[in-house]
């Protein structure tokens, strides 16, 4: 009998498609939270972390604003040719295998760069300007992630003309001193952004194809600074300099009626271009930075209190002057030369100088009377100037004041300013009697338009009557007073000498050999009268301001209304002196017909002219006395209201040449111009754009 076949029980399978179908809906119920927390929780996250790994930007660095002279003479400007390398360390190898693969090429050692990239994660600045020749060898190396911003390198076509104004621009961007440290948030612009995407290996990917944030570009600034008055005075003041064996100097040349500061000259000079033989000390205008004590210079403001309180009324009233010796307390006062005066005149007082006439004056008014005067004129005060790093000075309290203070005060001992402080008290006998602030920024320029700058004037400080006097003392200094030196024949130059001893660091007290030479003054130009300011700090040999600091502004004065054509009523142009010696005036910028009516008839050279047009180079520098006859050959090019054909021309001359247009200017490449956008020839004006290709 066979037996029955089994039958498994329905309830059986049923069980299991059960489980079976249980088990699905909770991996489904799984996947569904997962898609959930993916798409609604993570999501945000998981997108960050993708662009991390597959985009990427960079940014991209503006171009620094150019800096003009009042007549858009080009005074800094960038140069686009050199780049910047960078790594994003999130991309790049480890910091030991792409330090010792770049540090022969980039010339630097591998600790250096190793710290560099380890410093942290993210993009790194490794070197900054790196020319065309070294960025293709960084590339070849085919790094993940080691690449590139192109960057300007700032170039100053004048060299060290202005540079202690203007500052300088280190290598990693940063700036420092004058008007770049000043003014570097608007010269720097905004910096735009660039986005890439990368594939697995860091190497960008259809970057032409994606957005990008374009950079803004810095504003240009307009100096109320005159590049060739600057120079002119740089060049005498070196010489002065040089020729005294000084410390160093000071020249500020300002407009009193708006406070325009024309020139503002320090020594030792600056070149901004030369970063390796940079110094620290030299990205410092001195007439902003440093204070000294005035001296004699001081007096025509305790005249300008005397005359303001009636207490001089006639100057020609004698006052004595004790014979050179005067006693106040415990302190025996001196006048400069050797036997001291009797007496004098008030006027003679100030012409000549009497420390002890001054005291002696002085001392017919109270001290809060002086004190508010020298309040009045902004000593003790920060003028505002719109340069960084300017010291206020140092004037005592009133309450310490004894007798000795005093009369050390009102001849210009124990108080101290700096050079832009006097400069503005003296701009007050040539502008009504108002103290003005100084200011160097003209213009500034940037895409939304222009700003300029409106003088500020501070306070009245003198009456009418008042400036008449002084002006009437400050014209006897230079006509027949300590200042003869300051004098230009033809022109009515006023102002005031100082001979002012130097604190002895060492021993205590003032020294006997370390002066201060000054001369402060007043200098017409072109129907406006400039304020003139000279010093020359610790001369040897003749130590007096009328030796020393007047003839400086004689000279360097005499060489400015040359260039500005100015005619007086002397016999002679204005280059001529030295007893008579010829001198050779500045020919280079003038169209050919206004320099040859520059050249006196009595110049003992034949000329030589190549070309026409304007005048770009003399045989015979300017400001030289040549003896010899000889041939004065100057070398002219057309105008330019063309292009001129710049091949072969090294970066600076090309610049040089175009300073003087106001076109937008770039440069690419390194070496000289074989390049040029527009070809020679084509019309220019200030609206044209230049590049200039250049190559080694």
């Amino acid at each position: 009998m066979r037996p029955l076949k089994r039958y498994s029980s329905p309830y059986r399978y049923g069980n299991r498609v059960r489980l079976v179908q249980v088990a699905g809906m909770c991996a489904f119920a799984a996947i569904c939270v997962k898609l959930c927390l993916l798409q609604l929780v993570w999501n945000e996250k998981l997108n960050d972390r993708a662009a991390s790994q597959f985009e990427g930007q960079r940014p991209i660095a503006a171009q620094r604003g150019s800096i003009v002279d009042r007549e858009g003479r080009l005074l800094a400007t960038d140069l686009e040719q050199v780049f910047r390398v960078i790594c994003n360390t999130r991309e790049s190898a480890s910091a030991d295998s792409v330090a010792r693969a770049l540090a022969p090429v980039l010339g630097k050692s591998v600790a250096e760069l190793r710290q560099k990239l380890n410093t942290r994660r993210g993009y790194i600045r490794l070197v900054d300007g790196v020319g065309e020749a070294t960025r293709r060898r960084v590339a070849d190396l085919k790094l993940a992630g080691v690449g590139f911003e192109r960057t300007g390198r700032r170039f100053y076509p004048n060299g060290s003309v202005a540079g202690n104004l203007l500052g300088v621009i280190r290598e990693d961007g940063s700036a420092v001193g004058g008007v770049e440290m000043g003014f570097d948030s608007l010269l720097t612009g905004q910096p735009g952004t660039e986005f890439l995407l990368r594939s697995a290996s860091g190497r960008p990917l259809l970057a032409d194809r994606l957005p990008r944030e374009e950079p803004v570009p810095g504003a240009e600034l307009m100096l109320t600074i005159d590049e060739r008055y600057q120079a002119v005075i740089e060049e005498e003041l070196d010489s002065t300099v040089r020729g005294f064996d000084a410390l160093g100097g000071q020249f500020i040349l300002m407009d009193p009626a708006n406070g325009e500061l024309l020139a503002l000259a320090s020594w030792p000079p600056l070149d901004p271009n030369d970063l390796p033989g940079w110094r620290p000390e030299g990205a410092a205008t001195r007439s902003v930075s440093d204070q000294f004590e005035p001296g004699s210079t001081m007096k025509l403001i305790t005249f300008a209190a005397l005359f303001e309180e009636g207490l001089i009324p006639d100057t020609s009233a004698i006052v004595p002057c004790h014979n050179g010796r005067y006693q106040v307390a415990n302190r025996v006062i001196r006048d400069s030369n050797r036997h001291g005066y009797a007496s004098l005149s008030a006027a003679d007082v100030f012409h000549k100088s009497s420390n002890i006439g001054t005291v002696v004056l002085a001392q017919r008014m109270d001290k809060e009377k002086l004190y508010t005067m020298i309040r009045r004129f902004g000593l003790g005060q920060a003028t505002g100037v719109d340069l960084p790093g300017e010291v206020k000075g140092r004037l005592p309290r009133l309450s310490s004041w004894g007798p000795v203070e005093y009369s050390n005060i009102a001849i210009g001992q124990g108080v101290a300013v700096n050079g832009l402080q006097m400069a503005a008290a003296y701009g007050t006998l040539a502008n009504g009697g108002r103290l003005v602030r100084p200011h160097v920024i003209r213009r500034v320029r940037h895409e939304g338009g222009e700003v300029a700058t409106e003088p500020l004037v501070i306070r009245q400080v003198l009456q009418e009557s008042t400036i008449r006097s002084l002006r009437a003392l400050a014209t006897g200094v230079v006509e027949h007073g300590t200042g003869r030196k300051a004098a230009i024949p033809g022109l009515h130059i006023m102002g005031k000498t100082g001979t002012a001893q130097k604190l002895d660091a060492e021993h205590g007290g003032y020294s006997n050999k370390d002066y201060l030479a000054s001369f402060a003054g007043i200098v017409p130009l072109h129907g406006r009268e400039l304020v003139c300011l000279a010093l020359i700090d610790r001369p040897r040999g003749r130590v007096e301001g009328g030796s020393v600091a007047a003839p400086l502004v004689s000279r360097a004065m005499s060489r400015i209304l040359a260039l500005e054509n100015e005619h007086t009523n002397r016999e002679e142009p204005l280059y001529l002196s030295r007893s008579g010696s010829l001198r050779v005036p500045d020919l280079c910028g003038l169209p050919l017909h206004d320099a040859l009516d520059l050249l006196p008839a009595s110049l003992d050279h034949s000329l030589q002219i190549l070309g026409e047009g304007v005048v770009i180079s003399q045989s015979l520098p300017a400001g030289e006395y040549p003896r010899d006859a000889g041939v004065l050959r100057l070398d002219c090019r057309p105008p330019l209201d063309t292009m001129p054909d710049l091949s072969g021309m090294s970066a600076r001359d090309a610049l040089r040449l175009l300073s003087g247009l106001g076109a937008r200017i770039t440069v690419d490449g390194e070496g000289s111009v074989r390049r040029q956008f527009p070809a020679a020839g084509s019309p220019l004006d200030a609206r044209s754009f230049i590049r200039l290709g250049l190559e080694s």
